[in-house]
């Protein structure tokens, strides 16, 4: 819907605005619906002869989860400080 109110002129001309609205939501979307799966470590550890072998969810952090973080913070960062204010 913001994306279609980006493209009438009369209606929202500030296109800074509305891609800055546009980006922001898309990343709250992907920080929320991040897969779950990926968020942890899954380990697999070998069995021997007495016992099989197991998989273990963990709570360490995953590399794509927190690369996914500090590319949000990044981003956050860039535009409270980079952007300029639009006037209206």
């Amino acid at each position: 819907m913001v994306f279609v109110f980006c493209h009438v002129r009369h209606i929202y001309p500030h296109t800074t605005i509305c891609r800055l609205t546009v980006l922001s939501l898309s990343l709250v979307l992907y920080i929320l619906y991040f897969p779950p799966h990926l968020k942890t470590v899954t380990l697999d550890i070998e069995g021997d002869e007495l016992r099989p072998s197991e998989r273990v969810k963990t709570n360490l952090k995953s590399d794509t989860w927190r690369l996914s973080i500090i590319l949000s913070w990044t981003v956050i960062f860039h535009l409270s400080v980079f952007v300029s204010p639009v006037q209206i």
